[in-house]
């Protein structure tokens, strides 16, 4: 037997006010289009970046693709770029892509910077493999070349965060990158993006347009997150 009513559940003393969980709205307000990628592959197949370590046996594929390999009809880079863009192009036939084959550091801020001025308030993305420069560094720069492909220029990862504005998506294919992703510099500057700054919105920011989405996306080791 089983005494249910309010004397016999509190013996006299008040409940105390539940408060209610309030359920947040799961579906995204404004659904924002990817309008432009540009897709950086720094492989300078055949040549290898200094300071790397080679184990063995090693991954090699690039998009599935050996770049050792043989590839009928083209050379390995124009198959790599051409895999890569047909993945993305799975996901969003609609999104205009600029494949850039081993850019120099000049080209990036060319091009990213054109992206975003032509994209306005859309979302667009970067998407930034470094197989064939040095790791990026702990402050947070990665590596592009010069036009005579004969020395490493950095770039940091706040100038492309400044270039790309927002709304956007930065994916970061690189060895050991959680170093420049996850830096200390770098989380102000991604802050910085968004408008916020310690919770409130940042009125002082140098930044135009809508900041309110930046994504990024890494391979981080295993002291950072």
């Amino acid at each position: 037997m089983y005494y249910g009513e309010k004397r016999h559940e509190t013996g006299g003393v008040p409940k105390e006010k539940v408060k209610e969980k309030t359920v947040q709205e799961w579906r995204m307000k404004d659904r924002l289009k990817t309008i432009s990628a540009i897709l950086p592959l720094c492989l300078n197949i055949g040549v290898d970046p200094p300071g790397t370590y080679k184990t063995h046996p090693q991954a090699r594929m690039e998009c599935w693709i050996e770049p050792a390999g043989p590839v009928p009809g083209q050379n390995h880079m124009a198959a790599i770029v051409k895999q890569l863009q047909t993945q993305y192009e799975q996901l969003s036939m609609r999104t205009r892509y600029k494949v850039l084959p081993d850019p120099t550091a000049d080209e990036i801020k060319k091009f990213t910077t054109t992206i975003r001025r032509n994209a306005r308030d859309e979302r667009v993305l970067f998407h930034y493999n470094d197989h064939g420069v040095p790791e990026p560094t702990a402050g947070g720069e990665m590596w592009f070349f010069n036009k005579n492909y004969t020395q490493y220029i950095p770039v940091s990862m706040s100038e492309l965060q400044n270039w790309l504005g927002a709304p956007s998506i930065l994916v970061y294919d690189c060895c050991l990158d959680g170093s420049s992703t996850c830096s200390e510099e770098n989380s102000a500057s991604f802050r910085r993006l968004r408008g916020v700054r310690g919770g409130k919105e940042d009125s002082a920011t140098e930044y135009q347009g809508s900041y309110g989405n930046v994504s990024m996306s890494g391979n981080c080791n295993e002291e950072s997150t």
